[in-house]
Order: structure tokens, then sequence, then C-alpha cells
């Protein structure tokens, strides 16, 4: 009978977690964990959920976290996310009570459940709010570009104008250099969709206008995960740091600071997420395909 794993699960991720950032070399990163599974006793694909749900807590909190503080288990850390991608507020207040273990995974789905219907009687109120944090966000943005002055973008001597329509861009700054313009494009994201989605779109947003510009930066709020989205995608096509730059407010916003967190790539890359996956029907057979279509050239 095999022996049981006794390691904590939370102690296990950060044990692991070194390793993985640091991986190098020919191996396969699924080889390193599925070694890591065999020695710790722990399923394969547990290891994989355990990663992700250790990731998502540090994502939450500003703090380091401690074995002793995580006293939930990776499933309450799983539920925890969808919470977030429900309602944010919601699983930020709910944090600590579900760190220290005090919420069940019933009460967890029944939240959910409750907050899944009431989403549904509330969408004028939601649409409201949003639109309310996209004008705050663009007022933030706007006041620290200033600050920050058309150096931190790139153009010492470029003038920052506030533009009010081009194209498909609305109230962006230029940064006017004849010669090398740049624009910083203040974006919180479509909060109808989920992470993945949204990030396409805005790299759809700023390809359509690429020609015009040296540069284009995206200023996204400091705690979204589209953030992170963003820049694993951006880097799969060659954009990051080539022509697409993105920016936060620091913690206390206070100023901008360049956002170049690689985190999400190294998650796609544990979990094997293929951005690129289609799935369809043979129209000659009715046969069901798939296959992934990744970039046969760099924009």
């Amino acid at each position: 009978m095999p022996r049981k794993p006794q390691t904590h699960w939370f102690g296990l991720y950060q044990a692991l977690r070194p390793k993985i950032d640091g991986h190098q070399g020919d191996e396969s990163v699924y080889r390193l964990i599925r070694r890591e599974a065999e020695a710790s006793n722990y399923d394969e694909k547990v290891i994989k959920r355990m990663l992700n749900a250790g990731a998502f807590l540090e994502r939450m909190t500003d703090s380091p976290l401690t074995v002793e503080q995580v006293k939930c288990g990776y499933a309450h850390a799983e539920f925890l996310e969808r919470l977030y991608k429900l309602n944010a507020q919601e699983a930020h207040a709910r944090f600590n009570a579900i760190l220290d273990n005090q919420v069940t995974l019933k009460e967890l789905r029944q939240a959910m459940d409750s907050l899944a219907a009431e989403s549904g009687h509330a969408q004028i109120t939601a649409r409201s709010r949003a639109r309310q944090r996209v004008v705050e966000h663009q007022r933030l943005c706007i006041q620290l570009a200033q600050q920050s002055g058309a150096g931190f973008f790139g153009s010492p001597e470029g003038e920052l104008v506030l533009v009010k329509n081009f194209r498909a861009l609305r109230n962006f700054i230029l940064i006017d250099d004849p010669q090398q313009p740049i624009a910083v494009i203040p974006r919180l994201g479509d909060s109808s969709l989920k992470e993945g989605p949204a990030a396409e779109e805005l790299l759809k947003l700023v390809t359509s206008v690429k020609r015009y510009f040296h540069r284009l930066w995206l200023v996204l709020s400091s705690d979204s995960l589209l953030a992170q989205e963003l820049v694993a995608r951006a880097e799969q096509i060659g954009a990051l740091n080539s022509w697409l730059y993105l920016a936060i407010p620091n913690p206390d916003s206070s100023g901008l600071i360049p956002y170049l967190n690689r985190r999400r790539i190294l998650e796609k890359d544990v979990d094997g997420e293929d951005d690129c996956a289609w799935e369809g029907v043979s129209l000659r057979d009715g046969r069901k395909l798939s296959g992934s279509l990744n970039p046969i050239e760099k924009i």
C-alpha cells in the first residue's frame, strides 16, 4: 500500500515553485512535475492544481503567505478563484476566512450560485459600476502619465496631448513626436469577458493602429489579471517590449511602473494550455477535428 502524502499542500507548492521558476535545460517542465509528484506521493494532476491554487492565493495578497496561514485546502483556493471571477470584491472580503478554513466548500458553492443568480437581476447597476470604474481608471492614468512625463514612455522631448477620438481609440494620450509618435492607452478590459478573450481583444485593438505609432503603451489596473494574460499573449507574438509596452499604477497609485510579470507564461506551460487550439467539424464528411494554429510570422 503506497505511503500517504504528509506534506501540507501549500508547503509543497512553496517548495516546487522555485524549482519550476528556475527550470532550465532540455528536460520538459512536465517531467519535472511528474518526478515531484512521484516523490511526494501526489497525483500529477493534483500537483498542477496545487500550483495553480497556490499562485492564485499569492496574487490575492501583497505580503508573502506562510504554511501556517494557509489552513484551507487547495480546493478552497480553486473555489475562491472562481468566486473572484464572479465578484472580486466578495472574494477579497472572504479571503481571510477562507484562508483560515472557516468556510466550507458547500458554503462557497452556495455563495457562487447566489452571486451568479443576482448578477442576472443587476445588469444595469453592474454596467453603471463598470462605466464608473473605466472613468476613474482613465482619470488616474492621465494624472499619472502627466506626473511621469513623456520620458517614462521613451520620448523625453515629446509633448503629451489628450486625444478624444482617433480611429478605434478614444481618450488616450498621444506623445506628439513627428518622428516617433507614442500612444498611451488606459484600459481596464472588457468585464464581460474572461482574461484570455479580453487580452485577445486588446491585442486586436492595438495591432489595428500599430502602424501609426512607434510604440504603444497600455496602462492597466494594478490588480489586473488581464495584465498577466496580456503579457503571455504579447510575448507569444513577439510584441512585448518590441512595440507594445505595459504599465500599471504602483501600489499606492502615486506613479506608474512598467509591468513585466511573466508568471502567467509559466502557468500556461505548466498546464499545457494552448491559446491557439481549435476544434471543428469537417465539411467533407462530418469528422470532428482539432489542432493548433501557431503564428506563422511575428507582427
